[in-house]
């Protein structure tokens, strides 16, 4: 359910600004936990672990979101800044897993901005974008998988609360995106684009992930009728 939703827009002229502020709280949430299993006929020493769906509790996000954009003749600015405090309010009973009651919830950054700037005119148009999330919480997926390649239950934490250990704060990367058009006639268009030109590939959402590159494109656009 969601609750104490405020927004307002204040347009003037070719201006305009949006204010959202958010506080909402999400129940019913599964995540995947890792269990001690020692299988059928085993014991507890075997050092065997399986991955279980737990129901995780309460979640609360509050937050603002915040949105603008200004335009002059066939220059066109819109931007958009977002705050989001993600915590564990309430453990369902039964939970195992790493969570604790008021931790930030993994994987959830603390803010968000982008910005897109774009030229428009009657035969051609070109934009430039800018993104970025920054400040969260997830795993260290590096030292996690050295301790699974050499995993023992009685020496290596990697069940329930001992997860915590491989916590770790992320940064997150600038993102820099472009893209070009123009009509070279009535029904045919020239397209150009280009994704992630600062070609950052790693650092988000966590630190074995490899994003796509840097990547051109390129082609023309036919319509018929």
């Amino acid at each position: 359910h969601v609750t104490g939703v405020q927004t307002c827009a204040l347009p003037i002229y070719a201006l305009g600004l949006h204010v959202t502020r958010f506080d909402q709280v999400a129940s019913g949430l599964i995540q995947q936990v890792l269990v001690s299993n020692s299988g059928s006929g085993g014991n507890g020493n075997s050092g065997r672990i399986a991955l279980q769906y737990q129901n995780v509790g309460a979640i609360a996000n509050r937050g603002w979101e915040i949105s603008g954009s200004a335009r002059s003749g066939p220059l066109t600015l819109t931007s958009a800044l977002a705050f989001v405090d993600s915590h564990v309010q309430q453990l369902a009973a039964g939970y195992s897993g790493d969570l604790r009651r008021d931790d930030r919830i993994l994987g959830v950054p603390a803010a968000t901005a982008s910005a897109t700037v774009a030229f428009t005119r009657p035969d051609w148009n070109a934009s430039v974008g800018v993104s970025r999330a920054t400040d969260w919480i997830e795993y260290d997926r590096v030292g996690l998988a050295k301790a699974y390649a050499n995993f023992d239950r009685r020496t290596v934490p990697l069940i329930g609360a001992e997860l915590r250990g491989f916590w770790r704060d992320y940064d997150g990367n600038t993102h820099l995106r472009a893209s070009f058009s123009r009509q070279l006639g009535p029904r045919l268009s020239f397209l150009l684009g280009g994704e992630n030109l600062l070609d950052q590939q790693r650092g988000e959402p966590d630190n074995v992930t490899i994003l796509p590159g840097r990547t051109i494109t390129t082609g023309f656009r036919a319509s018929f009728h």
